[in-house]
């Protein structure tokens, strides 16, 4: 049985809040929905437009029994936002676990990097060019991966420097389990080390370990 903790930090723009960055997730059954979003901008503007997405997020996690697919609700998310103004634009990644089978799907709009790391080294996801709520790209490709139950899944914004934090990802080791807490703990120091004082930064982690018996 595999089992999965996650993690989130965020800093803000000059440390003055609010944080114009932001992280929510749902589970339901096997699966869990993890979306991280980056307003455009920063401090109240971008956080009223992160907020709507939240909005939107638990309207579409709670509207049926059967969840829509990732690109539906990046669909939904950006009409959602359109409607509601030029202001209301951020960049998202919208990730989907699915503990039973470990398969990973992810679909990331705008500069939100996704990050897969495991005894196979480091994964990075590929980001589509464009803003929910902006211009959405024609197309909506989901990223599909098989996981180890070892495996870290590391999503932060561009308030994250990918280029410094990418080696550190590298040098991560790789267990079969992982202490209670990890996600927090390692969201947190990447935040610390690796975010940028031009923007918001934000940085969730979900950590897969093998569990005991079903």
């Amino acid at each position: 049985m595999t089992e999965l903790e996650v993690g989130y930090a965020d800093r803000c723009f000059r440390d003055v809040r609010p944080c114009g960055d932001g992280m929510i997730s749902r589970g339901s059954g096997t699966l869990l929905r993890l979306m991280l979003a980056d307003g455009i901008g920063h401090g109240q503007t971008a956080h009223n437009a992160v907020k709507l997405l939240k909005q939107k997020f638990n309207w579409l996690c709670e509207r049926s029994q059967t969840m829509a697919g990732l690109a539906e609700c990046i669909k939904e998310m950006h009409d959602w936002m359109k409607d509601r103004g030029a202001s209301n634009q951020a960049a998202v990644a919208l990730i989907e676990l699915n503990v039973t089978t470990g398969i990973l799907s992810a679909l990331s709009v705008g500069n939100v990097k996704a990050h897969l790391i495991g005894h196979h080294g480091v994964l990075t996801i590929p980001c589509l060019n464009g803003m929910v709520g902006g211009q959405l790209p024609a197309s909506l490709p989901l990223a599909v991966e098989q996981l180890k139950p070892w495996s870290l899944l590391v999503v932060h914004s561009d308030g994250i420097s990918a280029r410094a934090v990418h080696p550190y990802l590298e040098r991560l080791p790789m267990s079969h389990t992982h202490m209670a807490g990890e996600a927090q703990l390692l969201a947190q120091k990447i935040v610390e080390r690796f975010s940028k004082s031009t923007d918001d930064a934000s940085c969730a982690v979900v950590v897969l370990s093998e569990g005991g018996p079903a």
